[in-house]
């Protein structure tokens, strides 16, 4: 670290901002149920005596119980900085209000099951800031800070405010702000999947709305997750068109699979 780094940091001590930052990634890695009681540990702490160490100690007091819990896989630290990143990458600019609705989308899509959110979030082509993210697997997955985030300003504002989100989510003690509403896209694009998406609402730059498929509860098949072929129609031209790949298609169609000649007009294929 440089001098010039060395006086910054420092300074930001002083103010009592290197600590709130520090305490504000310590309450994302360890998120799990218990994650308010230590917020309510840090808030009773002199601002200026909150240590990275006294950190650490009140949120692994609070969370010990539940330290070996996974959550589809990931561990504990790892899901909740998955959900936090999802939040921040999708809706920092949208505020407190839209980080609230796409959080309510997310925990709507995960049956508010919070050992469900990380395989939410990382699911094929969902969210567009993992399009890029190779490294999705419990065993390789890396915590990082998104870029900008530990910056002085909203942007770091965002990211503590998802943090907490994120808190309230693994902890299931969240409430949906919009209702069961499990999708959303922006104001700017207009998806092919948007004329089956029903109660619709927009908050900021976001259309939301209920998309059957998502619903965890869900026991039978719809009709948005059917597709009946038609003229000039072959499997790489409807995985194109749905946003898929040929292999997932026979996957859900193993008839399909074994018969290659069933694949005609008025066929009804199960999409991914």
């Amino acid at each position: 670290m440089t001098e010039k780094d060395q006086t910054k940091e420092k300074e930001m001590l002083d103010e009592g901002l290197g600590d709130y930052i520090k305490l504000g990634v310590l309450l994302t890695l360890l998120a799990v149920p218990g994650v308010a009681e230590a917020e309510n540990i840090a808030k009773n702490l002199p601002k200026n005596d909150v240590t990275t160490q006294t950190a650490t100690n009140a949120v692994e007091k609070a969370v010990v119980k539940q330290q070996n819990k996974t959550y589809s896989g990931f561990t504990a630290a790892q899901a909740s900085n998955i959900v936090a990143r999802t939040l921040y990458m999708e809706a920092r600019s949208e505020g407190e209000t839209g980080l609230d609705a796409v959080a309510s989308a997310i925990y709507n899509r995960a049956g508010k099951k919070a050992e469900n959110l990380p395989a939410v979030c990382l699911r094929e082509k969902q969210f567009s800031c993992w399009n890029k993210i190779t490294d999705k697997t419990p065993k390789t997955y890396r915590i990082i800070v998104p870029s900008g985030a530990a910056k002085k300003g909203n942007d770091q504002d965002m990211w503590l405010y998802c943090q907490t989100l994120a808190g309230k989510l693994m902890n299931e003690s969240f409430s949906s702000t919009i209702g069961n509403r499990n999708s959303y896209h922006t104001t700017s694009v207009t998806p092919d999947w948007d004329a089956t998406m029903k109660d619709k609402q927009t908050i900021g730059k976001h259309v939301f709305g209920y998309l059957p498929e998502y619903d965890p509860l869900r026991k039978t098949q719809t009709k948005s997750n059917v597709y009946k072929v038609q003229s000039g129609d072959n499997l790489w031209k409807i995985a194109k068109k749905k946003n898929t790949t040929v292999d997932k298609l026979l996957e859900k169609n193993p008839k399909l699979k074994k018969n290659p000649n069933l694949l005609k007009i008025g066929y009804k294929l199960v999409l991914p």
